[in-house]
């Protein structure tokens, strides 16, 4: 599996294709703005408050919402 970084600048609803494994993220927004990964049906599997970072099973997530 290959290793990419992938930036989300705009505050917006990101959808994931092919995304899939585990890998690591980093949430380094200002503000106390969280991050919210979404799963198939629109629930929240996960959500990370800024200046945090933990390693991902990507399998269930389908979208990423950045603020």
């Amino acid at each position: 599996m290959g290793k990419s970084k992938v930036f989300f600048y705009t505050c917006n609803r990101y959808a994931l294709y092919n995304w899939s494994g585990e890998g690591y993220h980093t949430n380094v927004q200002t503000g106390g703005a969280t991050a919210y990964f979404y799963g198939a049906s629109g629930q929240v599997p996960a959500a990370h408050p800024a200046m945090s970072g933990s390693r991902v099973d990507w399998n269930p997530v389908w979208s990423i919402r950045n603020c």
